[in-house]
């Protein structure tokens, strides 16, 4: 059997290595437009962070890895076209058949909202526009950073280590609002503002990026008012990679490529993974765009078991995050309070607290907490974390108790474990009064 997967995305490394794994004597060929395959989509921040030295180290993988499993790849290779009828791949550097095809490749950073797709606005998600905007932001003073969800904040997050102006441009109420509720995040919000180089202004829809004199400075222009920066980089939602070959697969009203619960496209024996399809979310009847790198893996190791039969259906997800910004530990899985009322015909429980997390003759680390809950079945929707400690590894819990469907009751009798040099005594279940959540500085 031969096995194609087009784009060394997450999704397509992952399926490749699960498919060899699977059917060791198939041919499995990934072929991909850059020459050099795993660049992390979060490799600027990372190096402005001071994480890695150089854009060289944001990789997470190398080719040694796939080519050791056995599979072909085909790199510096771009597709040109793809006949569906006699399962043959077209490239730059030759054509390919296949038997079984995975599409597989991945999102794009485009704006819907400015007039034009402005060639000096500055994105950052594949090796080679990182490198040029590298180079770019360190000549600059002033920033305007388009868009405040989850990347344009820890890119901002990152430069503020640089004292450069940032000016954070979000359309929506307030940042981060896709996977936090805005009364949890106040603690956050108020902490950002102590930031001085650092101003977010939310409602504020970019128009237009326009260059103005003296050269290499930029206004851009919102609904509401204009600024002048240095730079201009857009950190607004990815949306999946549109290429002519998809012209003949069946789509959804976002773009995104319509599959069967076998991660199938409209073709038999084409399927697609990662950030080009939906994904049916936890909690929900609805399947939505969930461009997360945990479920490009997930979608890529669940297409390489239904290569060769359709055996395992997709499952609804969790959508899980956690993130470092500003001095603050975020993370949140499932549903958010907002999400919830729309979803569930019975009214929501949601409530903030704060956890005690110290242990004996350590210091208090508090951790804010907020969980959403179904009023009638008392399963767990949805939780929120924040502290300034490292608390991101906790949200795994939550997100299990979310797939798993507890209810409260149920997550706070588990069987967790004691060791009075690690963790409090405390269970999940004795958490302050709710007074006290206003009372104490997080």
């Amino acid at each position: 059997m031969n096995i194609v997967i087009v784009g060394g995305s997450f999704g397509g490394v992952h399926c490749a290595l699960k498919a060899k794994e699977l059917y060791p004597t198939a041919s499995v060929c990934l072929i991909d437009k850059e020459k050099k395959l795993g660049y992390l989509p979060c490799g600027l921040s990372l190096y402005f962070n001071h994480t890695i030295a150089s854009l060289q180290e944001a990789y997470f993988l190398q080719a040694q890895d796939l080519l050791a499993a056995g599979v072909q790849l085909e790199l510096d290779t771009i597709v040109m076209s793809i006949d569906y009828e006699n399962n043959e791949v077209i490239t730059t550097r030759g054509n390919f058949t296949y038997d079984r095809l995975v599409l597989a490749t991945g999102s794009q950073q485009l704006s819907s909202r400015l007039k034009d797709d402005y060639q000096d606005v500055l994105t950052y998600k594949d090796v080679t526009s990182a490198e040029y905007s590298l180079k770019q932001l360190l000549q600059s003073d002033s920033v305007a950073i388009v868009g405040a969800g989850q990347a344009g904040m820890e890119l901002a997050s990152s430069l503020r280590y640089s004292n450069k102006k940032l000016v954070l441009l979000e359309s929506l109420s307030y940042p981060l609002s896709k996977y936090f509720d805005d009364d949890f995040l106040q603690p956050f919000l108020t902490h950002l503002k102590t930031y001085p180089q650092v101003t977010l202004y939310s409602r504020e829809t970019v128009k237009q990026v326009k260059k103005i004199c003296p050269p290499k400075r930029f206004k851009v222009t919102t609904q509401r008012q204009e600024y002048e920066v240095d730079t201009v980089v857009l950190a607004t939602n990815v949306r999946p990679r549109d290429v002519d070959f998809f012209d003949a697969l069946q789509k959804n009203s976002d773009r995104t490529l319509a599959t069967n619960e076998y991660l199938e496209t409209s073709i038999p024996g084409v399927f697609a993974i990662g950030d080009l399809i939906q994904l049916p979310l936890k909690g929900t009847n609805e399947k939505i765009y969930m461009p997360l790198i945990s479920h490009a893996i997930q979608t890529g190791e669940l297409c390489a078991k239904n290569l060769v039969s359709l055996q395992e259906k997709m499952t609804p997800v969790v959508r899980t995050i956690g993130t470092y910004l500003f001095d603050y530990y975020l993370a949140s899985c499932g549903l958010t309070e907002e999400e919830a009322y729309m979803y569930h015909d019975a009214p929501v429980i949601s409530r903030i607290d704060l956890l005690e997390l110290s242990a004996v003759g350590t210091r208090q680390k508090v951790m804010r907490v907020k969980i959403v809950i179904d009023q009638t079945s008392h399963v767990i929707l949805g939780a929120q974390l924040m502290s300034k400690s490292p608390i991101l590894d906790k949200i795994n819990v939550y997100a299990l108790a979310v797939e798993q469907e507890l209810t409260i009751d149920e997550f706070k009798t588990g069987n967790y474990f004691y060791q009075p040099q690690y963790t409090n005594s405390l269970k999940f279940s004795d958490i302050f009064r709710q007074k006290d959540v206003d009372e104490c500085e997080l």
